[in-house]
């Protein structure tokens, strides 16, 4: 639970420090590859979730 307020405390201040990035740079790349991290992270911690992150590394498995 700790974790967790600490993990929702981080994503809010990594929004901010984003906000004001906004102001200065077009930003956009910036927000995707903090997805990414927070993506991964969740997906680290979520091992239920391996198949969707595998689904994300190779998104034509078909192919």
């Amino acid at each position: 639970m700790k974790q967790l307020k600490r993990f929702i405390s981080y994503v809010i201040l990594t929004f901010n420090y984003l906000c004001t990035l906004f102001m200065t740079v077009s930003a956009y790349r910036y927000l995707f590859i903090v997805a990414v991290i927070v993506v991964a992270l969740v997906l680290k911690q979520n091992t239920h979730l391996s198949l969707m992150s595998s689904v994300l590394t190779n998104p034509d498995p078909w192919g």
